[in-house]
């Protein structure tokens, strides 16, 4: 329903034709509940923005309220990609968070669509904004939305598809809300718990069937847009028991270009690429990816310093990632990927 919303209210063709969004249910924690089956690198990256959100606000989130957030360094993948979170309440007590995760046609930098090959840091490529309330007491702080819609090229636009995106989550709210009215607190959140521990449950047990090893890939990017030479990326899968960590250890160092990845997207990628690998029958929520630890090397390809740029990495190298982890894990069961 929160993506028909979307896709129904939102004025840009990015929304309303493309479908370039995706919705989840995140718990109070933060852990991901649910997603909808649209576009994995944004709704995996959800539960990253609700964690940084109650990193930030701890316990000064109330009913009424609403946050964004799209900074690659903290809680986003790509600043294009706009983030609104809503939480749910039932009485004083927090239970659930509604994402809505979107590309936006333009937010702002030094490039009309915010796409900036020529790019060098992120300043260039747009507003960054860190984990914000933008509605308190169900009303749009005025200042905030003001802010971010001045360094945009298409405010109205922008405004529109910010709208549909809150529309979307109140929509969600009300339908958890009237879950909760019918079952009760101690049921929904015994079902979502149950649900998340079966999920984990069935993705070891997967897991488990991989033989043990360390499987070992490399791919290459042409180039970042300066240097002639190509980008690697290696990875290394190491299966034990139960246990998979995909280590990013020899990718090259971060460039110069805006093909750098985010924590949030590198981590998503790998996710999205082991999952697929140990079957589509497993519920993409938290339960499974919390299966799946992830090593990203500090000043690398996937984990740079601020301010590297990094519009592109949702497509390239996210695409290349995944790509390169299937490479490895064909070795571990040739034939399955």
């Amino acid at each position: 329903e929160m993506g028909l919303a979307l896709e129904h209210s939102a004025h840009s063709p990015i929304f309303a034709e493309a479908c370039d969004f995706a919705c989840c249910i995140c718990n109070k924690n933060g852990e991901l509940v649910s997603q909808l089956s649209g576009i994995p690198i944004l709704a995996t990256a959800g539960s990253f923005s609700v964690k940084s959100i109650l990193r930030r606000y701890g316990s000064d989130i109330h009913d009424g309220d609403a946050f964004i957030i799209n900074d690659p360094y903290d809680g986003g993948n790509h600043l294009p990609d706009i983030g609104i979170i809503t939480p749910v309440f039932a009485g004083e007590q927090l239970l659930f968070f509604c994402v809505s995760r979107a590309h936006h046609g333009d937010i702002g930098g030094s490039t009309a669509g915010s796409y900036n090959p020529k790019a060098t840091e992120i300043f260039q490529e747009g507003i960054r904004i860190p984990p914000t309330k933008i509605m308190k007491n169900f009303k749009i702080t005025d200042e905030v939305m003001d802010l971010i819609l001045l360094n945009t090229r298409n405010p109205q636009m922008l405004r529109s598809d910010l709208s549909a995106q809150l529309g979307a989550n109140r929509l969600a709210v009300k339908r958890i809300e009237e879950m909760v009215a019918t079952y009760g607190v101690d049921t929904v959140e015994k079902a979502v718990s149950s649900y998340l521990k079966q999920t984990e449950i069935l993705t070891r047990k997967r897991i488990e069937e991989i033989p043990d090893g360390v499987y070992r890939a490399v791919e290459y990017i042409d180039d970042d847009g300066f240097q002639e030479e190509p980008v690697k990326i290696e990875v290394a899968v190491k299966v034990a028991g139960d246990k998979i960590l995909v280590d990013f250890e020899g990718t090259d160092p971060q460039v110069k270009g805006f093909i750098n990845t985010s924590v949030v997207t590198a981590t998503t990628a790998s996710g999205i690429a082991c999952l697929w690998f140990l079957g589509s029958d497993i519920p993409r929520n938290g339960g499974a990816f919390g299966c799946i630890d992830v090593n990203l090397p500090k000043g690398s390809l996937v984990n740079p310093y601020e301010p590297a740029p990094m519009t592109l990495c949702t497509l390239t190298p996210a695409s290349e990632i995944i790509g390169t982890i299937f490479q490895a894990l064909d070795q571990a069961i040739p034939g399955k990927v």
